[in-house]
């Protein structure tokens, strides 16, 4: 509050945006927001359908809205579990996850009161046209496959969205790609009801790890340059996907070191290796195990 006062008393002109930490979940804090010269206002991952028009219809703030990530099992921005057990501060970015540790209790061994995370890519169409101005993707303290995979799947899907051409097919793909590349269930939360005990973690949850990301394009020549990140050999089929790439698979034949010996298993992490590669890819593009999909030619039509 006291920055934001001294940009106005001092009439400076940077735009000024409202982190989801202040819990706004309504049109009477927009409001308020709005008095205060703000511009944006990130919404608390708390808000329903009903609450984001209402909101939306009565100001004239950009609406910021998370997406997809975690979410906090206290209202975001008000929990102090964090801060009470481990001395770390959940409203200032450094989140212990409390609420993810497993409590032993006189009936269980494994009680928690987790939730599950967000995922709003059946929801997306309805969010564009209500009209909010920017989509949200949380990526604090993941990975650059687990970012680039996330963001990659709703673009694409909100470019289909767009081009009217998505269909329930392609939708169930992206929803694979998703729930592959997360360790825990997704859910809509909030958005379509009250989250019940199916978006909520209690006994026996499991966080498993994949080594999907297998490498990412660092040149691109006659021979394709990449840097390996997971075990992968000849013969392997192999999908490359980015912002410019549609997702296509490939089966790799030939597999060479930087100096020139080949190579049947890529078995060294961050090894620099030359592979062919039967299509146009482009730098950063990643490697990965393919998702499973029974046509996948459509992917590379759009």
């Amino acid at each position: 509050m006291s920055v934001i006062k001294r940009i106005n008393k001092l009439k400076l002109k940077p735009e000024i945006h409202i982190s989801t930490q202040e819990s706004s979940t309504n049109k009477y804090t927009f409001k308020f927001w709005e008095s205060l010269n703000a511009s944006r206002v990130v919404l608390g991952r708390e808000c329903s359908k009903e609450d984001i028009i209402d909101i939306k219809n009565n100001t004239n703030l950009e609406l910021e809205v998370f997406i997809h990530g975690a979410m906090c099992t206290s209202y975001s921005g008000r929990c102090v579990l964090s801060n009470y057990i481990t001395k770390r501060d959940s409203n200032r970015g450094g989140c212990s996850q409390v609420c993810r540790f497993v409590f032993n209790m006189d009936d269980y061994t494994d009680f928690q009161i987790a939730s599950k995370d967000l995922s709003m890519i059946d929801n997306l169409e309805e969010l564009i046209n209500i009209g909010v101005s920017s989509l949200k993707i949380e990526g604090r303290m993941r990975s650059m496959y687990y970012i680039a995979t996330v963001v990659d799947a709703y673009k694409k899907v909100r470019d289909m969205i767009e081009n009217k051409c998505l269909t329930e097919e392609k939708l169930s793909y992206y929803k694979k790609v998703l729930n592959r590349v997360s360790n825990r269930e997704n859910k809509s939360q909030f958005f379509d009801k009250e989250p019940g005990v199916n978006e909520q973690y209690y006994l026996g949850r499991e966080e498993v790890s994949n080594q999907d990301f297998l490498g990412i394009v660092k040149e691109v020549g006659e021979l394709v340059k990449i840097e390996q990140r997971n075990n992968f050999k000849i013969g392997s089929l192999i999908e490359i996907f980015g912002p410019n790439t549609n997702p296509q698979k490939f089966i790799l034949e030939y597999m060479v070191n930087k100096e020139g010996e080949l190579v049947d298993t890529a078995r060294h992490p961050k090894e620099e290796l030359y592979i062919k590669v039967p299509f146009k890819v482009n730098k950063n593009d990643i490697l990965r195990v393919p998702i499973d999909w029974q046509n996948h030619n459509f992917l590379v039509l759009l």
